[in-house]
């Protein structure tokens, strides 16, 4: 029950930062909806950014440069994708 409730109060700031950000390109939407969905599972944050292809999922190169540049995303979130398998 808290997972869905956390997974509503997601789509709901998600809705009120693209309603925010809606003068960006949608790339930068597309990213920056990337981030907080890494920020959150960093599995299905990767996932998001392959799938808008934002990230190229043949190269890990691409995911190397998402995670060191660390643009928004959160310390611990990184560390927890990089001791997965």
């Amino acid at each position: 029950q808290l997972k869905d409730e956390i997974a509503e109060v997601t789509e709901e700031m998600e809705r009120v930062d693209v309603a925010v950000t809606d003068k960006e390109n949608p790339k930068a939407k597309q990213q920056h909806i990337g981030r907080k969905k890494f920020n959150m599972d960093p599995k299905k944050g990767i996932e998001y950014l392959i799938d808008h292809g934002l990230l190229s999922s043949d190269s890990s190169d691409d995911v190397a440069q998402f995670l060191f540049r660390g643009e928004g995303l959160n310390k611990t979130a990184i560390g927890e994708y990089l001791g997965e398998r």
